[in-house]
């Protein structure tokens, strides 16, 4: 009669903390699961904010570019047609160079640039996962 008490008293209490612990695993896998997802959000959000940096200065070197061709340009026909005295010549000049820079640059520079972007994507994507890999080194 005691041996089945006792019997009983384990089953019953094992059977309410393997109750409790499947419950608390359950409860701790999901609130591992949605700081995953959090942490998942927060590092696309970071990735598109590098992305976006990327892309926006770039177009603001380009323009810089363009605007500084554009004043050399313009003082180059002011200064071949003062001092040649043939305006016309002076912007054939230009618009010849102008294509040729053209010309090059969708001959080499299509594949420079891309090359250049993708360098700086990927550069970008894989430096968080090779953070994480050290931190997790780190914590073990």
């Amino acid at each position: 009669m005691f041996y089945s008490a006792i019997k009983h008293f384990i089953r019953s209490y094992m059977k309410e903390n393997i109750t409790d612990s499947f419950q608390k695993l359950k409860d701790t896998a999901t609130d591992y699961a949605k700081l995953q997802l959090k942490l998942f959000k927060l590092c696309v959000i970071q990735k598109i904010d590098e992305i976006s940096v990327l892309i926006i200065s770039s177009f603001v070197f380009i323009l810089i570019g363009f605007i500084f061709l554009l004043f050399i340009s313009a003082v180059f026909v002011v200064w071949y047609g003062t001092t040649f005295g043939n305006y016309l010549t002076a912007l054939l000049i230009i618009i010849g160079f102008i294509i040729l820079l053209f010309l090059i640059f969708y001959v080499k520079g299509r594949k420079w640039i891309s090359s250049a972007i993708m360098k700086k994507l990927s550069s970008i994507i894989s430096e968080d996962e090779e953070n994480l890999l050290i931190k997790n080194k780190k914590d073990k």
